[in-house]
């Protein structure tokens, strides 16, 4: 797994081999991407999201929040494994993990992980753990209208309050540490762009 541009990056040397760049060319533009080692969002970063998320859903008088889609799951747990991630208002989140629960363990900071079968196993879990779950924040601007079936036929005893612009708020004030990767990203973006720039004087593209 790479940083957020080289994965964009050799998504693109991808489809560059997909409409016929030489060889040669792709060596050389692969030697412009910086790989790195694998980057784990750090825990401070990820429960500081999650503490930003609880402040928005006390003021909302919501019990919590069910995520499901890709882009807010990854933003709380720092994993995109397939499953649900509950926020409560108070006390620690519960990420409900179809698959991979192993890969979930070594990129998550979450520390109550619990394997899910179905979704109907949630509503009876989330009680176990002491959480009242009678006014749900989610994401309604993302969420499928089967996945929302779902939901509701789960949660039989919830009403659910679209929290998209909360959701889109949050993520718009950057942290030191998402400024930081956004240079980095320039910088990569550079490195790659100003290597094009001789591989055309050279004939190569």
């Amino acid at each position: 797994m790479f940083d957020l541009f080289p994965r964009f990056g050799y998504i693109w040397l991808r489809q560059m081999c997909r409409i016929g760049a030489s060889s040669y060319m792709m060596s050389q533009l692969s030697q412009s991407v910086v790989t790195c080692s694998y980057n784990l969002v750090t825990p401070e970063e990820i429960f500081g999201r999650i503490s930003r998320l609880q402040k928005g859903l006390g003021r909302a008088s919501l019990s919590g929040a069910v995520i499901i889609d890709g882009i807010n799951m990854f933003y709380y747990t720092g994993t995109l494994q397939n499953g649900l991630l509950f926020v409560p208002a108070e006390w620690e989140a519960i990420f409900f993990i179809r698959r991979s629960f192993e890969l979930a363990e070594k990129e998550t900071p979450l520390r109550t992980l619990v394997r899910l079968k179905s979704f109907a196993e949630i509503p009876e879990g989330l009680k176990a753990h002491g959480h009242h779950v009678a006014r749900l924040g989610l994401d309604e601007a993302t969420v499928q209208v089967s996945m929302f079936k779902k939901l509701s036929g789960a949660f039989r005893e919830s009403v659910f309050e679209d929290i998209s612009l909360m959701l889109a708020m949050i993520r718009s004030i950057k942290s030191d540490y998402e400024v930081g990767l956004i240079r980095e990203a320039g910088k990569r973006h550079e490195a790659i762009y100003g290597r094009m720039g001789t591989l055309r004087r050279m004939g190569t593209l």
